[in-house]
């Protein structure tokens, strides 16, 4: 889940170390058990938390990799060298985290996490959403507050003082890995606090030997407003939320992806279906009339496209994790109504079917054999 929810692992991450900070156990350095202490007390917050990279410059990289080095850890490093930084803004009040990535002061995208583990997930340049339910076994923001109770630590070390803006703050050094057991290990964080207050004003997470996480901008015990929590969505907005598996919505979705394609292609279905399905979402932009690197919620067909894409996206997953998928649109169209256009397995012994004229029904393992047997 933090995948998900972080873009990345930045905002879980982020709020893992808070959520870690206000239930660390008490240790040696008094400064840190007050502090501890103040954030205990806190109701609400924000923050802004931005990964930026740290490591050697392009020019450096190039010169080490024509040198002979060329390993992927070389080839990592130039990758996040020529990338952007990312900026979230984070809010966490009584179980909910809302989490904002940010352009400026855009926002691109927003997730929200509520207490029932469920979460939205909201891009506003896409003008789309997603209402889905954490997956099982996942760690959330919500599930470190109840598994960080039992975790103790101390600092590992005290960094002294430093000025920031007009406070001169106090520092302490921890491994990250102490505050969030699942991280990969290897990252350290530096706290920086306020003395009169004792809550922290900047964190700097320091993650491999390429890139920094600062969280700043910090504003404890502040108003947040319910709307940040539960957004009224535009009108405009798609909702792109999947089915549930093996579901009648499901093929119903599926369904909807394949007819959408064959009424702009003239009956005809995309002739495969890959992995990533960029060749049959490209296609479908083209034959919709969406300019080749340049269309937006604004053009003409945009919901139709999108609801056609979560169609595709469903079929490019059952391919992925069924065994007995097969596709046939090289070879069926959209009236060739006894043939069959894609297969897969429901449980064991049955299959779920769909003929080229996209009337779908479940079969048995013999009932598909035959029904192969007239492609």
């Amino acid at each position: 889940m933090r995948h998900r929810f972080a873009l990345g692992g930045t905002i879980v991450a982020s709020v893992a170390l808070l959520l870690g900070w206000i239930l660390l156990s008490p240790s040696p350095l008094s400064a840190m058990e007050q502090t501890a202490e103040a954030v205990r007390k806190v109701k609400s917050f924000q923050f802004d938390s931005e990964r930026v990279y740290s490591g050697p410059p392009g020019s450096e990289i190039r010169k080490m990799w024509r040198s002979g080095q060329r390993s992927s850890e070389i080839r990592r490093m130039w990758l996040s060298s020529q990338s952007s930084s990312k900026r979230y803004r984070i809010y966490w009040s009584a179980g909910h985290v809302r989490g904002e990535r940010l352009d400026g002061d855009k926002i691109i995208s927003v997730t929200i996490y509520y207490p029932d583990e469920s979460e939205l997930a909201i891009q506003n340049q896409r003008k789309t959403y997603v209402r889905t339910k954490v997956p099982k076994g996942a760690f959330s923001p919500l599930d470190f507050v109840t598994s960080l109770m039992k975790v103790s630590g101390e600092a590992d070390e005290d960094l002294g003082s430093k000025q920031i803006g007009q406070i001169e703050a106090r520092g302490f050094r921890i491994s990250a890995e102490k505050l969030d057991p699942t991280g990969s290990g290897g990252h350290t964080a530096a706290v920086w606090v306020d003395p009169k207050s004792k809550l922290p004003i900047l964190v700097e997470i320091k993650i491999g030997s390429s890139h920094v996480q600062r969280i700043e901008n910090f504003r404890w015990d502040v108003t947040l407003s319910p709307e940040l929590f539960n957004p009224q969505l535009p009108a405009d907005y798609i909702d792109v939320t999947p089915a549930p598996a093996d579901s009648n919505e499901q093929v119903a979705e599926i369904v909807t992806a394949l007819r959408t394609y064959a009424e702009v292609a003239d009956g005809r279905y995309p002739t495969r279906i890959d992995s990533s399905l960029s060749n049959v979402k490209s296609q479908l932009r083209a034959q919709l009339g969406f300019p080749m690197n340049s269309w937006s919620p604004e053009q003409e067909g945009y919901a139709r496209y999108c609801k056609a894409v979560l169609g595709f996206d469903t079929i490019g997953k059952i391919q992925r994790e069924n065994l007995h998928f097969g596709y046939f649109g090289q070879s069926v169209g959209l009236k060739d109504v006894a043939k069959v256009l894609m297969h897969w397995e429901r449980d064991v012994g049955n299959y779920r079917v769909i003929y080229g004229d996209l009337k779908s029904e479940t079969v048995t393992e013999f009932q598909l054999r035959e029904l192969l047997q007239q492609n």
